[in-house]
């Protein structure tokens, strides 16, 4: 059995995957990683001396189930994997070297010639190399010194005895004049501006990482005013009672440290019906608030919503016809309301990289009604409707619908009671909306066993596919 490795505070998920490592014998250096080992961060740096050990590190993180976050394409010389677990993310920074956008300041060599081992499977730079990464990363990521780098380079200073090495490094990678910027700083309490760092980067700059950053910027541009959804919407359907309010609830507290670490919101939003346009709102007052599904589809049959089980036995076929107009208008007439709360309250969010956790969806139309079942125009609906990134059917036994509460779904969306329906119409709505699980992007679920491992089964499914939304190289 493989020792486990241990070091300081080192959070657990960040010491397995340094043993993974070590223990795969990969030759690495860990470096900005001071906070790590106080236990105050959950983001690993490391560097590798070999490509084949950089690959290897990728594979290996990919078996324990993280996922690429930020592959090369994005930043030169290195990757990001991220993991959710227990509502924490882990995240791997994997380095092929010392570089950021894409500018190498230092000589990976050196750092492996100088490295210290503190423990098993801890090998860090030198004091020399510290003091080193993080001048370079102030001058060339962050432009500014933070909490971080004035609590440590400092330390450093005070325990560094070649300052000769200081000097070749940076005179060789042309920003000796950026280091002296930092130990002035550093030594009168001063903030780095703006021309400081341009008058670094246009000494340092070569035409290759010129052209770059030129097309990193370009890149960045057009991601910013593209009109492609960055983030991610999840649709929850089915019978009434399933429980999706619920699940979708929970997934949204569950996603929330994946948020918080994209920078992004993620949000609960009830998509059932409501009045939303000026015309609804006056149609609605009109048939009395939420009665007005209930008043169009009892119009579409004569004998009232009973008839709505009942397919084509009308023997009077002018009202036949004016009862399938009427179903007409009602699909078009939802088409038009949902889709305008699609474009003005979340395609826009969408852009902006915000995760959209949707309780009820336009397909509801089709399990809701029976009378849908034989619509050719809904489902041409169906198919100009902007899609989900995945939609949940969720559905459990007859005898827990009957049963279920409705108290914990009412604060989220109706303001009345809401009143248990037939047994005979939970059992059609079953149905139908099992039979939209053919549709693509579709998953069904059980939630009669229990709602934390459905719940459980999403999340797993669900940040995995935002992280690879965010970057769809």
């Amino acid at each position: 059995m493989k020792p486990k490795l241990r070091y300081k505070k080192t959070p657990p998920e960040i010491i397995k995957v340094i043993g993974l490592f070590y223990h795969h014998h990969l030759t690495y250096n860990l470096f900005k990683c001071e906070h790590i080992f106080d236990g105050e961060n959950k983001n690993l740096d490391i560097l590798f001396l070999k490509q084949a050990d950089y690959h290897a590190a990728g594979q290996l993180l990919l078996q324990r189930r993280f996922v690429l976050y930020l592959p090369e394409k994005v930043e030169r010389y290195k990757q990001m994997y991220i993991k959710l677990s227990n509502k924490a993310i882990t995240a791997i920074h994997l380095h092929r070297e010392i570089a950021w956008h894409g500018v190498k300041p230092l000589n990976k060599k050196y750092i492996f010639t100088h490295a210290r081992q503190l423990a098993p499977g801890i090998v860090v730079p030198s004091f020399e190399d510290s003091l080193l990464i993080h001048a370079a990363h102030v001058l060339f990521e962050n432009f500014k010194l933070g909490p971080r780098e004035l609590k440590w380079m400092p330390e450093y200073l005070k325990m560094i005895t070649n300052f000769n090495y200081l000097r070749e490094q940076t005179i060789q990678k042309r920003w000796n004049s950026g280091l002296n910027i930092i130990f002035k700083k550093l030594k009168n309490d001063q903030k780095i501006t703006a021309s400081e760092i341009i008058a670094v980067y246009l000494t340092k700059l070569n035409l290759k990482e010129v052209i770059y950053l030129f097309k990193k910027c370009l890149r960045f541009l057009l991601s910013r005013y593209s009109w492609r959804r960055k983030g991610a919407l999840f649709a929850f359907i089915g019978v009434n009672g399933a429980g999706k309010t619920t699940t979708a609830i929970q997934l949204e507290k569950e996603l929330q440290p994946l948020g918080q670490f994209l920078h992004n919101k993620i949000r609960y939003y009830y998509f059932g019906w409501k009045p939303f346009s000026p015309w609804a709102k006056m149609i609605s007052r009109r048939f009395n608030n939420r009665d007005l599904f209930k008043k169009l589809t009892s119009a579409s049959n004569v004998k009232g919503q009973n008839e709505l089980f009942k397919t084509n036995k009308s023997k009077n076929g002018i009202k036949k016809w004016l009862g399938q107009v009427y179903l007409v208008l009602f699909y078009l007439f939802n088409y038009g309301e949902y889709l305008l709360r699609y474009a003005i309250e979340i395609y826009p969010r969408l852009r902006k990289g915000e995760v959209i956790i949707a309780d009820r969806y336009f397909y509801d139309l089709y399990g809701q009604y029976p009378s849908s079942r034989n619509s050719s125009v809904l489902k041409l609906l169906f198919k100009l409707f902007p899609k989900p990134d995945y939609t949940f059917i969720l559905d459990t036994n007859l005898s827990s619908l009957l049963k279920r509460d409705k108290s914990s779904a009412l604060k989220f969306s109706l303001k009345e009671q809401r009143r248990i329906k037939p047994s005979r119409y939970l059992g059609i709505q079953q149905e139908l909306y099992k039979s939209l699980s053919k549709n693509p992007k579709t998953v069904y679920l059980l939630t009669q066993n229990n709602q934390n491992i459905t719940t459980n089964k999403i999340t797993n499914f669900c940040w995995r596919l935002i992280v690879a939304k965010r970057f769809p190289y």
